[in-house]
């Protein structure tokens, strides 16, 4: 097994070891066209959403079509011995099934070699206290939208076990866990850099408003988008996301006939005192087929999601997060209504 220290560009190395241990293990390892959508809302509090002098808010929205394979091996290994579950540990890559975005042919049954490009927005916006016309103003300091297609980056998708990190509860049931992660060149894997279009403000202290900043404008792909190893703090909440139904997901590995659907949402925050209060929503809705033909759903439109306005820092009476209070978000139904609502706006 393969520990998850490792950079996480080398992950597309990871998963052609285990294309090649499959093709060991069995004369058909099984091929599935994936297509993936990642919506990741941070919103960032300094030094806290009691008091902030500065909220920094983004959005990044990630789709595009990967390329997966069964581990034949392990599924059949999991089903005649269900302790072997147990030896999948949270800190390593042991997948049932693995996608990315880029996959060299390593054997003759695989239908093709890919890479695909993955379509990537990104919206920012930084509001905070600036001096106009000699007072004290909470202004939107910073904004920025952009879009585009990046070939230089790519995503990893990996579902294992789920064994909780050291010191965590244990499952009292088998569950599968999914683990996401961009690599390539932003994320430290090569020297490249792709770029959107839209449009980036800054704030200009002469004139005391946002002008327009010219491109080029990168675009990156988050670096960790679910980590299965990931172990909490005590001032930290940090939602898995888990397939719960383990035999259903084996009956599709096991006959792939069809889509398989998987619509997940997940929730972080952490607080460290006296500097930032720092929480994360994260959707991910997946589509699973054998087929490999343009995937059914079609790529999220940036132009639906509304601009966001600055929140009036006289009148916020927003309580500092209480972790332990964080109840995990309702999953998203995955029968074909998933819709990412429009970033809310900090109100009265």
């Amino acid at each position: 097994m393969i520990k998850f220290k490792t950079g996480f560009y080398k992950l597309f190395l990871v998963l052609g070891l285990v294309s090649q241990l499959s093709a060991q293990n069995t004369s058909q390892p099984s091929y599935l066209s994936v297509y993936i959508s990642v919506s990741v809302i941070d919103t960032t509090y300094y030094p806290s959403a009691k008091d902030p002098e500065q909220i920094v808010i983004s959005k990044t929205i990630v789709a595009g079509q990967l390329t997966g394979q069964i581990m034949s091996f392990r599924l059949n290994q999991y089903i005649n011995n269900p302790k072997t579950r147990r030896d999948c540990t949270a800190d390593t890559h042991c997948a049932l099934f693995s996608a990315s975005s880029e996959l060299k042919s390593l054997d003759a049954t695989m239908p093709k070699a890919e890479h695909y490009p993955i379509y990537v927005t990104q919206i920012n916006e930084t509001q905070e206290y600036k001096e106009v016309k000699n007072y004290r103003k909470w202004v939107v300091s910073a904004t920025s939208n952009i879009s585009g297609m990046s070939s230089v980056e790519g995503l990893f998708l990996e579902v294992k076990t789920y064994n909780a990190p050291e010191g965590m509860l244990q499952p009292l049931t088998p569950k599968y866990v999914i683990g996401l992660w961009g690599v390539g060149a932003g994320n430290g894997g090569f020297n490249q850099k792709a770029y959107g279009e839209g449009t980036k403000m800054i704030w200009d202290s002469y004139k005391e408003t946002l002008v327009p900043v010219d491109g080029p404008f990168a675009i990156i792909i988050p670096k960790t988008i679910a980590d299965p190893g990931h172990e909490v703090e005590s001032t930290e909440v940090y939602d898995q996301i888990l397939l719960d139904d383990y035999k259903k997901f084996d009956q599709y590995l096991l006959k792939p006939l069809g889509n398989f659907r998987i619509g997940k949402s997940a929730k972080r925050y952490t607080f460290d005192e006296n500097y930032r209060e720092w929480k994360q929503n994260v959707v991910v809705k997946i589509d699973i087929s054998p087929s490999f033909d343009e995937p059914e759903l079609a790529p999220l439109d940036p132009i639906g999601i509304a601009p966001l306005e600055p929140y009036v820092p006289e009148a916020f009476e927003l309580a500092p997060l209480d972790p332990v209070g964080i109840a995990p978000l309702d999953p998203v139904a995955p029968e074909g209504t998933f819709e990412l609502a429009p970033l809310e706006p900090v109100k009265k």
